[in-house]
């Protein structure tokens, strides 16, 4: 069987220094998110292709509630990638 694909549109996007993770904040647009699977940050942006989903969250901002996914900071493979160049982006995750 195909894994499934969702998508997931990035709203905001920073890392977290705290924690040693990289948030992506939005909503999804099909389909549905869950830790383990695996998000594609694509390469053309100097992402690093797919990793793994840390966690899956909502989040209370003043503009509104927003589904947070958490990635480690570890599994980025270019630690110069600014995640906020996501911001606005439709990703898809597969798992």
């Amino acid at each position: 069987m195909p894994p499934k694909v969702s998508l997931y549109r990035i709203e905001k996007a920073f890392y977290h220094a705290g924690y040693d993770l990289v948030v992506l904040t939005g909503n999804v647009s099909q389909g549905r998110l869950q830790p383990g699977m695996w998000i594609d940050l694509p390469r053309e942006v100097g992402g690093p292709g797919r990793v793994p989903i840390q966690s899956v969250e909502y989040v209370e901002f003043l503009t509104g509630r927003e589904l947070a996914v958490t990635i480690n900071y570890q599994d980025l493979s270019n630690a110069a990638f600014d995640p906020a160049v996501l911001e606005g982006a439709e990703v898809e995750v597969v798992g």
